[in-house]
């Protein structure tokens, strides 16, 4: 019963510091939420947080859109019918970041992003939560039982007695999203180890003792729901998530421009650019370096070239690119990707090397690499994939280094403004717009071939 005592410690605790031991305490009150509404600051992710989905079941039919559309909409409705495809796409973008490419070797690093994306599924359902979301359940013999309300609290449980020090060590120099953010700061007053959140909802215990126990957490996780729906709360991760969905739109109109335009064929590329030794200054130096050897080199030839920079916990920073050429002249794309490595080297002295997409693109599930046609569908699909995962991490978590400006950026002769690619030249005929048409099955079956 020691366990229990302590809980009940906690909350006397909290009450006997407001000098209100006879009426309902709130949260405010007690230092739950601190002394004042706004958001909390960001917590230092080397600080170590004591420990204490997306759902299986998503549907398989195609979850259709126009590329034109804007991802945030599209958001709002997808998750209203249940087929939250942006979320499905970006959920396993932060899941394949833990497959780190070294030199002949490939390695999953960890297993803690489902934390972060599980979190964000759950987030439109305890928005909505409003009544108690734990009940007790008398079991005789002075008894009782702690139930969770309904099946998103108990999700929220499991997320709460995940390894969180283990998921900042996962992620470093990353920050979290806001709805993580606030987690943690509420996880703060429930005691770790025996006396977890989940221990209590295991075992029947002595009614009064669960009674106290139930009131508690009741306050703290009702608390919780009732900051997620704060309007601070919900601009603070619209905020958040904001670049991502812009940079993924954008790159998908210019996708779509450049299949436009050259529907009959182009030369995709993809490739990751890696350092051995050195630190951010020396890596974004050789970046700039290398983007002026492609522009230099191809010209007219490059349509597109988008990055993303990530921090492995292998293989430290890293670049991720998708390059689009025309197809003249550069039909041998696997010799293509070799150059650029070669130059990659010669530009780090020697301290470079690259991973080859393109080398073994035909047992890819969508051969979207190469010399393809950009109005194939499987092409279509696979390109959009890339896009995603190149943009959409960043609904959960942001790279944050001193110095680094920008995790992502685009460029070429078609890398620009999307808005403007249509007004240069003669428009040709083509079908209505080209379509995102990625269900969840698609995105789970041929992801890690794909990447």
């Amino acid at each position: 019963m020691t366990g229990n005592s302590s809980l009940v410690q906690r909350k006397n605790d909290c009450l006997e510091r407001t000098g209100h031991s006879k009426r309902r305490v709130s949260l405010h009150d007690a230092g739950l939420l601190g002394t004042d509404r706004r958001p909390p600051p960001p917590l230092s992710i080397s600080i170590a947080i004591s420990p204490c989905l997306m759902p299986k079941g998503i549907g398989a039919g195609l979850t259709i859109f126009q590329m034109n559309s804007n991802p945030t909409k599209l958001l709002k409705g997808l998750e209203r019918t249940g087929q939250a495809t942006f979320l499905t796409l970006a959920s396993q973008a932060l899941h394949f970041q833990r497959i780190e490419q070294q030199v002949g070797v490939i390695s999953i690093t960890h297993n803690s992003d489902r934390t972060l994306s599980h979190l964000r599924d759950l987030y439109l359902h305890l928005k909505r939560q409003d009544n108690e979301v734990f009940v007790l359940e008398q079991k005789g013999n002075g008894l009782a039982r702690i139930l969770c309300a309904n099946s998103h609290i108990k999700k929220l449980v499991l997320l709460a007695c995940d390894d969180h020090a283990k998921l900042a060590v996962d992620y470093p120099h990353y920050e979290f999203s806001p709805i993580y953010r606030l987690l943690l700061k509420f996880l703060s007053f429930i005691p770790p180890g025996p006396d977890s959140l989940k221990s209590y909802l295991e075992t029947s215990i002595a009614i009064e003792v669960a009674t106290t126990i139930c009131k508690f957490i009741n306050r703290v996780v009702g608390a919780f729901c009732k900051a997620l729906r704060r309007t601070w709360m919900k601009k603070a991760q619209e905020s958040f998530e904001r670049s991502a969905s812009d940079n993924f739109e954008g790159l998908l109109k210019n996708i779509d421009a450049i299949a436009t335009r050259y529907r009959a064929g182009a030369v995709t590329l993809r490739l990751a650019t890696f350092l051995r030794e050195g630190g951010p200054g020396q890596l974004l130096a050789a970046r700039s370096r290398l983007h002026a050897w492609l522009r230099k080199r191809f010209g007219a030839d490059l349509l597109l070239y988008a990055w993303t920079l990530e921090y492995g916990r292998e293989t430290g920073m890293h670049h991720h690119y998708l390059i689009i050429l025309k197809p003249q002249g550069n039909e041998d794309h696997v010799d293509v990707v070799e150059e650029i490595g070669n130059k990659w080297s010669t530009i780090t002295l020697g301290l470079g090397w690259i991973y080859n997409g393109n080398e073994h693109c035909r047992k890819q599930r969508y051969q979207a690499l190469g010399l393809v046609r950009l109005d194939a569908p499987n092409v279509i699909t696979g390109l959009q994939l890339i896009a995603s995962y190149l943009t959409l991490a960043g609904v959960y978590v942001k790279l944050r280094l001193p110095g680094v400006a920008k995790a992502f950026d685009k460029g070429g002769s078609m890398g620009g403004n999307p808005t403007r690619l249509r007004k240069v030249g003669r428009r040709p005929k083509r079908s209505p717009g080209a379509r995102i048409a990625i269900s969840a099955a698609q995105g789970r079956a041929g992801y890690v071939n794909f990447m």
